[in-house]
């Protein structure tokens, strides 16, 4: 199920969050934990110090999947942190920031063993793993803990596969010019 009773929308039906309480839940395991991409286009403010995510899975701050643009102490760069609550946290890391306010393509996909965070089309970080993330039940979009996006995201994608570069490549160049990336 998915509960939009907290989340904003456009005049063009598009997501809109508040960074004060609007978020979207998505209950049930909708993410495959051996292999998934997760795509938006995102228009995200840097206000604060504070994190702004993206895409939550699992438990709010003890394991999951935590996609996000990190604004303390990663100058606004685009994060993936996966951990399963036992061995060490993975930390993927963008080469370069997300722009303020600006509409930008944005994907991470996990291949088993390999993050892989893309940036309007384009690599720009990765990570081998040797743990991977159980079940996740509860998700979210444009929250983690208490912490909410102040943002738009007009659109999102979820797959069960890892999308290769080239596929990746081949969504942000089929929807750049509806955004103006």
């Amino acid at each position: 199920t998915i509960d939009l009773s907290n989340v904003s929308f456009d005049s063009n039906a598009q997501m809109t969050f508040d960074g004060t309480d609007d978020y979207i839940l998505v209950n049930g395991n909708i993410l495959n934990v051996d292999a998934f991409t997760i795509e938006a286009v995102v228009n995200i403010t840097s206000t604060g110090n504070y994190n702004k995510p993206i895409f939550v899975a699992g438990n709010l701050s003890n394991s999951g999947i935590w996609f996000f643009k990190h604004r303390s102490g990663l100058g606004n760069s685009l994060v993936m942190h996966g951990y399963d609550g036992v061995n060490p946290r993975v930390d993927v890391i963008s080469g370069s920031p997300v722009p303020d306010a600006k509409n930008t393509y944005v994907a991470v996909t996990f291949d088993g063993t390999t993050y892989q965070l893309h940036m309007n089309g384009e690599p720009t970080g990765s990570a081998v793993v040797d743990n991977k993330v159980g079940a996740t039940t509860t998700n979210y979009i444009g929250r983690q803990s208490s912490i909410y996006l102040d943002g738009d995201i007009p659109t999102m994608k979820i797959y069960n596969k890892a999308l290769t570069s080239a596929e990746v490549r081949q969504n942000f160049n089929a929807t750049k010019d509806r955004f103006g990336l």
